[in-house]
C-alpha cells in the first residue's frame, strides 16, 4: 500500500551531536525517500542550520527562543501561536516528536509533550517515534499518562521501554504503543568491513555519567585497563566520540584527556591519540570506517560503528545500551558502566578474538534491522 505524500515536521530535534543527528537524519532521510515533505524543528537552530543547511530544511523550535524560556510556565499557553503564524506548522499533516531518549526525568518531559498536546488540539496527527521511556518520577508519570490522550502512536525502541510505559498508562491507551528499534538503524548500513592490513587501530568512546550513583573512578580505571590491553595486543588507540569539537557543548574529548593523563601508564601514551575534532555525521561515519574495533560508551557511537559492520563493545550506563545489544543478539558484548574489571576484560578479549566472524554476523544483523526499521516506519504512516 502506497503511503500518501504528507507534510511532516520532526519536532523536538536536537541534532547537535552525532548521536542525535543519526536519529533525526536517519528518520528524515527515510521519510524523504518515501516522497514526503520533511521539515526539522530544531533546538540550537543557528548552529545546526549553519552546519547542515544544504542537506535539510530546518526551522527554529518554539523553546529555542530565549525570551520564551524566560516566561517559564506561561510559555506553555503561547505555543498555539506557532500553529497560527508558522506556515510550516499550520500546513503540517503529521508531527513526529524526534527519536531519542528524552522521555525521562533526567531532562524533564513537560516541554517535550507540550508541542504534542497543542498539535493534537490543532487537528494534527501526532507520533512519538523510537523513544526510550523512563525512568520517570511520580509527576512525570502523571504528565505522560495525561499526554497519551493527545498522541496517536508512541513508538518505543526496546522491550524495557515497552513494558515500562504499559505499566504507567491506562489500559484504554495500550493500543497506541508500538515496538520499533532505534531510529539510527534507518541509516544505510555498510557491509564491507575493513580488515587490518598493517597497523591495527581501536577506537574508544567515553563519557561521564553522574546519575544512578555511578562510580567515575571505577569507570576511568576500566577504560585505562582496556587501553593498556589493546596496546599490548598491537593496537593503536584513538579516543573519539559523537559529542566533541563544538564550543559551549558537551565535549567527551575532555573526559578522554583526563583518563589518558591521570589513569593511563606513561609508557603507553605514545600509542594513543585523543581526537577532539568536530565531524558532521557522514564525516564521522567515514572516520569510523578506519577502525578495526570500537569500544563505545555512548549508545550511538556503538550503533554508528555497528552500521559500519565494525565489531563493537558497548559500555552501558543506562538500560538502553543493554536492551539494544540484546535485540541485536550481542548481549555478550555489552557490559555495565561499573562492570567488574575481570568480567569486562573477558568481554574485550572476546571482541578481539572474534573480530572477523563477529563482523560478518553484525553485517547481516544490521541489514535485517534496516529493513525492519523501514517496515515499522511505513506501518505507522499507513495507520
Amino acid at each position: 500500500m502506497k503511503v500518501q505524500t504528507k507534510n511532516i515536521i520532526i519536532s523536538n530535534a536536537i541534532p547537535t551531536n552525532n548521536g542525535d543527528a543519526a536519529l533525526v537524519f536517519g528518520l528524515a532521510d527515510q521519510l524523504k525517500r518515501q516522497g514526503h515533505n520533511v521539515i526539522i524543528s530544531t533546538f540550537g537552530f543557528s548552529r545546526i542550520n549553519g552546519i547542515y543547511a544544504n542537506d535539510y530544511n530546518f526551522i527554529k523550535e518554539f523553546y529555542d527562543y530565549n525570551w520564551l524560556n524566560k516566561l517559564k510556565y506561561i510559555n506553555i499557553f503561547l505555543y498555539p501561536f506557532f500553529f497560527i503564524f508558522k506556515s510550516s506548522f499550520r500546513n503540517a499533516d503529521l508531527i513526529i516528536s524526534a527519536p531519542g531518549g528524552y522521555i525521562n526525568s533526567y531532562y524533564g518531559i513537560l516541554k517535550k509533550v507540550v508541542p504534542i498536546i497543542w498539535a493534537k488540539c490543532f487537528g494534527k496527527k501526532v507520533v512519538i517515534y523510537s523513544q526510550s521511556i523512563g525512568p520517570l518520577n511520580i509527576r512525570d508519570k502523571k504528565i505522560l499518562r495525561f499526554s497519551m490522550r493527545f498522541i496517536d502512536y508512541v513508538m518505543v525502541r526496546d522491550h524495557f521501554s515497552h513494558k515500562y510505559i504499559n505499566e504507567i498508562i491506562d489500559d484504554s491507551m495500550l493500543h497506541k504503543v508500538m515496538r520499533t528499534e532505534d531510529a539510527a538503524f534507518l541509516l544505510n548500513p555498510v557491509t564491507n568491513y575493513r580488515k587490518a592490513v598493517t597497523e591495527k587501530i581501536a577506537c574508544i568512546s567515553v563519557r561521564s555519567w553522574s546519575h544512578d550513583e555511578r562510580n567515575k573512578e571505577a569507570y576511568y580505571t576500566m577504560i585505562a585497563t582496556f587501553t593498556h590491553k589493546l596496546i599490548d595486543k598491537g593496537y593503536r588507540v584513538e579516543f573519539l566520540s559523537t559529542c566533541q569539537g563544538l564550543n559551549d557543548y558537551i565535549d567527551d574529548s575532555k573526559v578522554a584527556k583526563e583518563i589518558v593523563n591521570e589513569y593511563v601508564a606513561h609508557a603507553y601514551k605514545e600509542k594513543i591519540k585523543v581526537n577532539n575534532d568536530y565531524y558532521k555525521l557522514e564525516e564521522l561515519r567515514g572516520r569510523l570506517s578506519s577502525f578495526d574495533l570500537v569500544i563505545g560508551t555512548r549508545l550511538h557511537m556503538c550503533i554508528l560503528s555497528l552500521i559500519e559492520s565494525i565489531p563493537t563493545l558497548n559500555i552501558s550506563y543506562e538500560v538502553k545500551g543493554k536492551e539494544c545489544f540484546s535485540y541485536l543478539d550481542l548481549s555478550d558484548y555489552s557490559i555495565d558502566y561499573n562492570s567488574d574489571i575481570d568480567t569486562a576484560v573477558i568481554s574485550l578479549n572476546a571482541l578481539i578474538n572474534n573480530r572477523e566472524t563477529l563482523s560478518e554476523f553484525i553485517s547481516k544483523k544490521i541489514t535485517e534491522l534496516n529493513i525492519k526499521s523501514q517496515e515499522y516506519l511505513t506501518n505507522v504512516l499507513e495507520k
